[in-house]
């Protein structure tokens, strides 16, 4: 074999080990951008990042239970207080009525609505 000869097979090896090197490669690329990969990488992100957030929360919460809790129980007397509003408005009317007309001692209730209809009061200023 001449030099040339040898310098030509020595070019085809290293020809055919970057085209090997390179396929490898792009095999590694095409399993890792595929949809199970980066599915999989996504769910490890987000439940990195769940875990610290829920690390962060314990600690703040181990911190602060006080504030949590009074929180909490603010939270929860609004929520009730939302749900029951429609009950708790129709009982002020009807107090805030009988005041109105003197009857609270008697129990009575008043026909009319206190908070529209005119008062006694109202009348006798005409």
């Amino acid at each position: 074999m001449n030099k040339l000869e040898r310098q030509l097979h020595e070019d085809r090896q290293l020809r055919n080990s970057a085209r090997d090197l390179l396929r490898k490669e792009w095999d590694h690329a095409r399993r890792e951008m595929s949809p199970p990969a980066l599915s999989a990488k996504v769910a490890g992100a987000v439940g990195a990042k769940t875990e610290a957030l829920k690390e962060g929360a314990l600690a703040f919460t181990e911190n602060h239970w006080r504030k949590a809790a009074a929180a909490s129980v603010a939270l929860l007397a609004g929520t009730g207080v939302w749900l029951a509003r429609k009950p708790i408005l129709s009982g002020v009317r009807k107090l805030g009525g009988r005041i109105v007309a003197g009857d609270l001692d008697k129990g009575e209730e008043l026909e009319r609505d206190p908070l529209t209809a005119p008062t006694a009061k109202d009348a006798n200023d005409d």
